[in-house]
């Protein structure tokens, strides 16, 4: 199933959408982060303190996707508010190279998908910019530094968290991830 998602991932790379709105950052907010996950186990980054902060930038790099019994990789960098959580997930497949880019909003626990996903490559350089409000709209923005790349052309979605977020993270499981760039600020 995950084969099929991806071949339509690649089928459907996302139309052109504006940029995200001019953004500052945070003095000394800006950071990498490197998550080098052991097949079948998880790793997660994440602040709380999100107090005066309405935007994030990153820019980024899935590295490999390593191969385990029971998990496939998979990497999100997720808003959370209580129970709820919107995020966009990457995730793939040992071997292949194609990785299925989605928004997934809903209940932690069990979150909905993006019924139309992107698609990257592994080693792909991607931007991401994340925008919201008090009243929890989440805008997510990804798009390839690769002109010639299934994502060269920005995936976005509006998605409502139900209230400002309490948390911002980065998690991944059974792969690497490079974030080379990422900071917190303000947007607009």
């Amino acid at each position: 199933m995950l084969q099929a998602a991806m071949m339509m991932a690649v089928a459907l790379a996302g139309a052109e959408v504006g940029a995200p709105p001019p953004f500052h950052a945070l003095p000394h907010g800006s950071q990498m982060l490197y998550l080098d996950t052991t097949p079948g186990h998880y790793s997660m980054w994440q602040t709380h303190d999100l107090d005066g902060v309405n935007a994030v930038r990153a820019h980024f790099r899935v590295r490999l996707i390593g191969q385990d019994k029971k998990w496939i990789g998979a990497f999100n960098f997720s808003l959370e508010r209580d129970d709820r959580l919107v995020r966009v997930s990457i995730t793939g497949i040992a071997g292949k190279p194609v990785l299925v880019v989605q928004m997934q909003d809903g209940k932690a626990s069990a979150p909905k998908e993006d019924p139309q996903p992107g698609a990257m490559w592994i080693d792909e350089e991607a931007d991401l910019a994340i925008d919201w409000d008090q009243s929890g709209h989440a805008t997510f923005w990804i798009k390839s530094t690769d002109p010639n790349a299934p994502l060269a052309q920005a995936l976005a979605m509006t998605l409502d968290l139900g209230g400002a977020p309490t948390t911002f993270s980065i998690s991944g499981s059974t792969g690497e991830l490079e974030v080379m760039s990422l900071a917190l600020g303000h947007s607009g």
